[in-house]
């Protein structure tokens, strides 16, 4: 590599580190004061399921641990999820408007092939 290539990119990774700590020291700085009002978990399902179990219970914990600041679980259900998640991308991004959902469904096994055959049936592909 060439002396001025050397020298270019660890002036460039200088840059990088300083702009790096000058952000991590502004966000903590920032962080200090967070939550300072009501803080709202959006569950994109009906009440009384088990999203919105885990909801409730870490919306109590987070209050505790918050010196007493208000965590609150409001269901959005329907369109299976996408008008909660719609609500939460729609929100000012100012980290006072979660969203708390489920992972997505694994595929039926009913439309596998090949080798989902084998998994499903192993005693009909045994070789020999």
């Amino acid at each position: 590599m060439q002396p001025f290539c050397r020298r270019s990119i660890s002036i460039a990774c200088g840059f990088m580190m300083l702009a790096g700590s000058a952000l991590i020291s502004a966000g903590s700085a920032l962080a200090e004061n967070y939550p300072s009002h009501p803080v709202k978990i959006v569950v994109p399902f009906p009440a009384g399921g088990s999203n919105d179990i885990v909801a409730r219970v870490v919306a109590q914990k987070l209050s505790e641990r918050n010196n007493g600041q208000t965590f609150f679980v409001e269901n959005r259900g329907g369109a299976g999820g996408n008008i909660g998640a719609e609500a939460v991308a729609g929100s000012d991004p100012d980290g006072y408007t979660l969203l708390l959902t489920a992972p997505p469904r694994l595929p039926s096994m009913q439309h596998c092939t090949g080798i989902c055959d084998t998994i499903r049936r192993p005693h009909l592909h045994r070789s020999g």
